[in-house]
């Protein structure tokens, strides 16, 4: 862990298995891949993300999820990054990539474009 941030030494179980599972599925496990695993836990932490902080949130309807702006921005930046990071693989390895990613990605900064500062 960081001390000097409050970062604790342990993640929780939920965060690892989904940063481990996506990284796996989209074909981008780095080599070092638990330094960086460390390094995104500690930015989601720094965030406030609610998985990397152990919070389970039940579904709640309505525009935001019943999330705050702030909170909604940051979890549609973290899923465009991953979008991204899909397409950007994509393009390295000269491969086609999926539609749905394509216009997931103009969907995510519509809705970034949307949110209020």
């Amino acid at each position: 862990g960081d001390l000097a941030r409050g970062i604790p030494a342990v993640m929780p179980v939920t965060w690892a298995s989904d940063w481990f599972r996506y990284k796996i599925n989209a074909g981008t496990l780095p080599k070092k891949w638990r330094e960086k695993m460390r390094e995104e836990f500690a930015r989601d932490w720094q965030n406030g993300h609610p998985k990397a902080r152990g919070i389970q949130r039940p579904a709640t309807g309505g525009h935001a999820g019943g999330r705050s702006p702030a909170q909604a921005r940051f979890e549609i930046s973290k899923e465009l990054e991953q979008v991204v990071e899909r397409l950007e693989a994509c393009h390295q390895t000269s491969v086609q990539p999926n539609p749905a990613d394509k216009m997931r990605e103009r969907e995510l900064k519509k809705l970034l474009k949307e949110l209020p500062e």
